[in-house]
């Protein structure tokens, strides 16, 4: 198993692509911190993976708050014994769909930030210090393929998930020397519960996701399972000299016209 005895943080891990990574690593043999603001989910995700005979635990989280960050992190170390993978999949959405780049409420842009860069940057940073006493550590970052297309309909979050790239490369280059590796998921339109009740979306999920298969060289719908795959391979020892990278998993939908 490629994960054994690893120990992981997961935000966002009690539905969806969270779901879907914590599922995987537990398959591979770590044990699983699963962290939601909504709680009953989390509980949910970490029961099933209990009744499979995995280990897991759940608490609610928001990751703006410093001190439930704090508090996340020293559980897991209490129930697990440390820390060796973070992550950092919580993100906010907001609205789609939006005419132009100005009409976009000051409300979606903080949360957009205050979430997606700032909260996954806390969840970094409290972990740090744990991952250092083991002596290496894997941080996941997750972003969206969108970053490079300037696409409106969804712009404080695809802005803010630039950001995200962009401190994956630098805390790459701040926690390298402690043999650290900091990386980035960029990822395409996934089907998952979020997903399909945005707005603009919601009603339309059949429309929406034909679309995007249109636009993709691999032509089918991707699913929270496509991202669980290249989550491990940077959670695991194979991946223990890559740092700083970001890898698109879209099925092609970057390059291929978008």
């Amino acid at each position: 198993m490629r994960l054994k005895d690893k120990v992981a943080i997961i935000t966002g891990g009690g539905q969806g692509i969270g779901k879907a990574i914590a599922v995987r690593f537990v398959q591979e043999g770590a044990a699983v911190m699963l962290a939601q603001r909504t709680l009953a989910k989390a509980e949910e995700t970490a029961k099933e993976i209990r009744d499979a005979g995995g280990k897991a635990i759940a608490m609610a989280v928001d990751i703006r708050d410093e001190e439930q960050v704090n508090k996340m992190v020293q559980r897991t170390v209490d129930e697990f014994g440390g820390i060796d993978i973070l992550v950092n999949n919580a993100a906010f959405y907001g609205g789609h769909g939006h005419k132009g780049w100005d009409t976009w409420p000051l409300e979606q842009w903080r949360n957009s930030f205050e979430i997606n860069v700032v909260g996954g940057w806390q969840c970094t940073k409290a972990v740090a210090p744990h991952m250092r006493q083991r002596g290496k550590g894997k941080i996941i970052n997750i972003s969206t393929a969108t970053v490079h297309q300037g696409y409106q309909g969804m712009l404080p979050y695809t802005t803010t998930k630039a950001g995200v790239c962009s401190i994956t490369r630098g805390e790459a280059k701040a926690l390298g020397r402690n043999n650290i590796c900091v990386n980035c998921l960029a990822i395409g339109y996934v089907l998952t519960e979020a997903s399909v009740e945005m707005d603009g979306i919601k009603g339309h999920e059949d429309e929406a996701d034909k679309a995007m298969i249109a636009l993709r060289c691999i032509r089918r719908s991707q699913y929270p399972e496509d991202i669980a795959g290249p989550a491990l391979f940077f959670a695991s020892d194979d991946a223990d000299f890559v740092t700083g990278q970001t890898i698109v998993v879209d099925g092609g939908t970057e390059w291929s016209g978008f």
